[in-house]
């Protein structure tokens, strides 16, 4: 997989199952927008094989109209937890816009190397999991343009630190501090069930 980067590019990465949520369509309609040569990496299986074909058909006209700036490589499915674990250490940044989510474990996983997120809210769950400026971005919009902006100041304007990132995703995100989390939830819903029962 690594001969497949272009490392004079700019790389955007996304992982996932090739369906229609998934919203890919989105992705590559903010590519329009992008600026410099930029390279796009999809990973994953395609489950819906005419939207796979309608994504190829897009990413072509893509690369066709920005004169080879912005190219897409869809690399099916990535076994080998080193390599996806390279192709997150070597992505500039991860997007996500999938229409629903469960928790977004692509998400964590790219924090957790060290790469940050822009994505849109997911049905509000990207606010759990982008805490922070210096992680990525949670870009409320239905307007590939403005996305698509917002991609490139986080690619050209905003020094990130990776180190800082991966660290910070680490504690958060170990399984102690979850199962915590979840406890402390669930105490502060049993509480509220008990006061109104008393009232």
């Amino acid at each position: 997989m690594q001969k497949y980067l272009d490392y004079s590019a700019r790389r955007l990465l996304w992982v996932g199952v090739i369906i229609r949520r998934k919203n890919l369509e989105f992705l590559l309609k903010s590519a329009y927008y992008l600026q410099g040569n930029v390279q796009l990496i999809m990973v994953g299986p395609r489950e819906d094989e005419n939207y796979f074909y309608e994504l190829m058909s897009l990413s072509n006209q893509i690369t066709q109209e920005t004169n080879g700036r912005i190219k897409t490589i869809f690399l099916g499915m990535v076994d080998d937890r080193r390599e996806l674990a390279f192709l997150y250490k070597n992505a500039h940044l991860f997007w996500f816009s999938s229409l629903c989510e469960g928790l977004g474990n692509v998400v964590i996983e790219s924090l957790i190397s060290g790469t940050p997120v822009i994505a849109l809210p997911v049905n509000g769950i990207m606010k759990y999991l982008i805490l922070d400026k210096d992680d990525g971005e949670v870009v409320d919009t239905n307007d590939p343009k403005y996305f698509g902006e917002i991609v490139n100041k986080a690619l050209y304007n905003t020094i990130y630190n990776r180190d800082k990132i991966a660290t910070r995703a680490k504690n958060r995100f170990n399984a102690e501090e979850v199962e915590n989390e979840y406890l402390s939830k669930f105490a502060e819903i049993l509480k509220k069930k008990r006061t109104n029962e008393s009232v």
